[in-house]
């Protein structure tokens, strides 16, 4: 049997196979930490408003006197 000589491109391939490999782990790592980050936002947010979320004014209690409407009447037509 004859020994090969050492291919670059196949090393090559072989050293980039490697270094995305690594670099998933890191992009695995940090998603995974921020994903974490906004488990704890979400926990620190349900401690200081107990309400649920879906609620459109949860965040937001209704004003006392409520404001009047600022919407715009349809102007009349000229006669």
């Amino acid at each position: 049997m004859e020994a090969h000589a050492p291919n670059p491109v196949h090393d090559s391939i072989a050293s980039l196979t490697v270094a995305l490999q690594e670099s998933q782990f890191t992009v695995d790592a940090c998603f995974a930490s921020v994903m974490a980050t906004i488990d704890e936002v979400r926990r620190q947010i349900s401690l200081t408003f107990p309400q649920p979320l879906n609620s459109p004014t949860s965040l937001f209690p209704p004003l006392s006197p409520p404001i009047p409407s600022l919407a715009v009447s349809t102007p009349k037509p000229l006669q």
